[in-house]
C-alpha cells in the first residue's frame, strides 16, 4: 500500500537512526501487565519497528543497557519500583539519559504526584520531564505518531503531555 501509515512511518524516521540498527528502531517497552506489553510489542513490530519487553521493573536498566533502544515506554505504576524511580534512574543513567521517554500510564500527569503536576515533582527533583506522556486506555494510531514524532525529535524541544 503506498500511502499506508507504515510506509509513511517508514519513510520518516531517520536515517542515522536506523542505519544505527540494521534498518530499524529500537523500543524498549516497560511494562508490567504482559498482554499490553505484548500489544505494544506486536504493534511496533508491526510497523516495522524493533521491538524488547520487560515486565520487571527491576530489571528495566540492564535491559536498556543490552538493547541500546532509541525509545523507551514505560508504564508508570508497577509492583517492586515505580515507574517514578525508574524514570529518576534512567534519567541519573550516563548512557541510557540521553534516550527519549514515552511514558504510557494510567495516572494523571497533571494531579498524580504528590498533588503536584509530574513535570513540576520531576523538576523539583532535578530531572527533566518525559518526552511525552500519553494516558491509558492507548490510542493505536496516537502511539504509533508519537514514537515516530520522539525518534525524529531534537532533543532541545520541550516536552509534550497529551
Amino acid at each position: 500500500m503506498p500511502g499506508s501509515l507504515l510506509s509513511k512511518l517508514k519513510t520518516r524516521i531517520p536515517s542515522e537512526t536506523a542505519d544505527r540498527n540494521n534498518g530499524h528502531v529500537r523500543v524498549l517497552i516497560i511494562e508490567d501487565e504482559p498482554d499490553i506489553a505484548a500489544y505494544l510489542q506486536i504493534l511496533l513490530k508491526e510497523y516495522g519497528f524493533e521491538a524488547a519487553c520487560e515486565t520487571d521493573a527491576t530489571r528495566a536498566i540492564a535491559a536498556a543497557e543490552t538493547f541500546r533502544p532509541d525509545v523507551i515506554c514505560l508504564d508508570m505504576v508497577m509492583p517492586k519500583k515505580t515507574g517514578l524511580t525508574l524514570f529518576m534512574a534512567l534519567k541519573k543513567h550516563p548512557e541510557l539519559c540521553h534516550i527519549p521517554v514515552v511514558v504510557v500510564s494510567a495516572l494523571h500527569p497533571q494531579r498524580d504526584f504528590d498533588d503536584m503536576p509530574f513535570e513540576d515533582f520531576v523538576r523539583k527533583h532535578g530531572i527533566p520531564a518525559p518526552d511525552v506522556w500519553l494516558e491509558k486506555p492507548i490510542d493505536r494510531a496516537a502511539f504509533l505518531e508519537t514514537i515516530r514524532v520522539v525518534i525524529g525529535k531534537k532533543r532541545h524541544e520541550s516536552p509534550t503531555f497529551s
